[in-house]
């Protein structure tokens, strides 16, 4: 591992250890065991660190789109099942250290945001190209994007503590998810070969 991703996440450990106040400088170069200069040399500011985070984020969201984007293929609704795949079962997320319900560091970002407005802007152009892959799908754009939302908006419950539904329950809506975004004749075709399988 490198010394810049050993800081970022140590960075991690402290919010999820202590909360959002006591991320400093000082603070995470206690955790990373390095010096306040070893520090400023990757990271000059606390925004600066949290920019990376951010980027890390990203870059582990959009492996995880492209890997599921693969293994589903070309067709139609192919990038929407990608996109709600990876937001729920993807390891994104915990590569990024932000475990289920991890609501600590998703604070840590949102109060950084708060400060710097400018941080938000990666991940404003990450989300535009995500929507705009989902709309061109090859399925009606709305429906790509109801379906892109429930999947956000299933995780963000869960990262907040919200959610009550079990792993069983989870899965199903998952799978309804899925199954809306892949037309008729594409979902007859995987039927069949699923079925080709078990014969």
């Amino acid at each position: 591992m490198s010394r810049k991703s050993a800081i970022l996440d140590s960075a991690q450990s402290i919010v999820v250890r202590e909360g959002t106040g006591a991320l400093t400088l000082d603070k995470i170069a206690s955790e990373a065991k390095v010096s306040k200069g070893g520090l400023l040399y990757h990271f000059s500011t606390k925004e600066d660190l949290v920019a990376a985070l951010v980027a890390r984020t990203i870059e582990y969201f959009d492996r995880d789109l492209a890997r599921y984007h693969q293994s589903f293929g070309e067709h139609p609704g192919t990038h929407t099942r990608a996109f709600a795949t990876a937001t729920m079962e993807g390891q994104w997320a915990k590569d990024a250290g932000i475990a289920p319900r991890g609501l600590d560091l998703f604070a840590t970002v949102s109060a950084a945001f708060s400060t710097s407005p400018e941080l938000m802007e990666p991940l404003r152009n990450a989300y535009e190209r995500w929507q705009n892959q989902v709309e061109e799908d090859g399925i009606d754009p709305v429906v790509a994007t109801i379906l892109r939302l429930a999947a956000d908006g299933l995780w963000f419950t869960e990262m907040l503590g919200l959610s009550n539904f079990t792993p069983e329950q989870r899965q199903v809506i998952l799978e309804k998810i899925t199954q809306l975004a892949t037309p008729p004749s594409e979902e007859t075709s995987e039927t069949e070969v699923k079925n080709s399988r078990q014969q």
